[in-house]
């Protein structure tokens, strides 16, 4: 597994990589969501036209057939008025012919039956007159009809007119908000793409820096093992010379120390050979002023004795009893003197001990503060000199 430095820490290369494609697959995946959805925009856009086009389409078929239904509406009455009309002057023309035949036929009859003739004439005429009358009010009422038809299928027109510009106006401010948003979008778009780019140089020449970084990096920590090494070689040979210089002053030091250890050990036993000369002196002295003592007690019995086998009877007792007295109460002082001299050369024994155990603690107080003093000023200058060495290696 490959493995860059950025700034203080270590990144996985590998690790990178597969951010960087699942960044662009995610970019990839963005840029398709887009284009879908300007997509279905346009699908929209465009089926909406169409729809649109289609209503156009059928309003105008529908206005067509209703203007030729009013069309033919209206030629079909035009042709019923000029049949009416033209079978209204047919019959006058027939009447006024048959009247006039009659008129000629009957010239040679009586005049009532002139006058009967003449007042159907008239009657004829009236209807006739009324007939056209009809048929012209007839052709009034058609036209009136048409007339209404044309001015509701016109106001139909201008409804459909109308409605077709509010909804050609409607499409087109939908068209308008759909340009803008796609234009929105647009911008958007290239907004992001240049960000991408933007975001995809930076990488580029992020990757470059990396890359840099890493060739230089590992140039330096090439060089830094090459001078770490050479460095811990020179440290390990200082710190060999240094620990043998330690080594031969912790031996002159333990050297000096145990020749001055010698020498007190000398000037211990001499001291306590001294000692026990004392007191074997003072136990010798002791034991011979016992003896002379016991001598004297012996000397002194005996004396008594001869004494006593001189006196009386009565004397003798007195006298063996104060004899006994006076033995008994010199052994009392002679045992408390000698308790006495025991106590005082035990006493004067520990002392002198007590003396050499201070004197010896002291001395062992001071040789082991001079050990630690020696031992700080020992590491101090191991730390100093191994501080000195990686300056001038670093220097180096």
């Amino acid at each position: 597994m490959l493995k860059t430095r950025r700034g203080w820490y270590l990144v996985d290369i590998k690790t990178d990589e597969n951010d960087k494609k699942i960044k662009d697959e995610k970019e990839d995946a963005l840029e398709a969501r887009r284009a879908a959805i300007v997509k279905r925009g346009d699908n929209k856009i465009a089926r909406r036209r169409s729809q649109a086009e289609q209503r156009e389409a059928i309003i105008a078929e529908e206005l067509s057939r209703a203007q030729k239904a009013i069309e033919s509406t209206q030629e079909e009455i035009e042709v019923a008025h000029r049949l009416a009309a033209e079978l209204s002057r047919r019959k006058n023309e027939e009447v006024k012919r048959a009247l006039k035949s009659d008129h000629i036929k009957s010239s040679a009859r009586s005049s009532s039956s002139c006058a009967l003739e003449e007042a159907q004439s008239r009657l004829i005429e009236e209807k006739v007159r009324l007939e056209a009358n009809q048929a012209e009010l007839l052709k009034l009422w058609h036209e009136d009809k048409i007339a209404e038809k044309l001015q509701r299928a016109e106001d139909e027109k201008k409804k459909q007119n109308r409605r077709k510009d509010l909804q050609n106006q409607l499409a087109d401010n939908q068209r308008r908000v759909q340009r803008r948003r796609i234009e929105e979008k647009e911008q958007d778009r290239k907004m992001m793409e240049q960000e991408m780019r933007k975001t995809q140089v930076e990488n580029a020449k992020t990757r470059e820096e990396k890359e840099t970084n890493a060739i230089l990096l590992r140039a330096e920590m090439a060089a830094s093992i090459a001078a770490k090494k050479v460095w811990e070689r020179k440290y390990k040979e200082a710190l060999k010379d240094e620990d043998e210089r330690i080594a031969r002053i912790i031996t002159e030091k333990e050297t000096r120390h145990e020749k001055q250890l010698g020498i007190k050990t000398e000037l211990r036993a001499a001291r306590e050979a001294a000692i026990n000369n004392v007191a074997r002196e003072l136990l010798t002295n002791v034991c011979k002023e016992r003896k002379k003592q016991e001598i004297a007690d012996e000397l002194y019995r005996e004396e008594q004795k001869s004494k006593w086998m001189e006196e009386p009877a009565s004397r003798k007792q007195y006298d063996i009893a104060e004899s006994f007295k006076e033995i008994a109460k010199q052994k009392a002082e002679r045992k408390a003197r000698d308790e006495a001299i025991d106590t005082a050369f035990v006493q004067y024994l520990a002392e002198l001990r007590k003396k050499d155990i201070e004197k010896q603690r002291e001395e062992d107080n001071a040789r082991y503060a001079k050990k630690i003093q020696y031992g700080k000023e020992l590491k101090n200058v191991i730390t100093n000199n191994r501080v000195n060495y990686a300056m001038n290696i670093l220097q180096r």
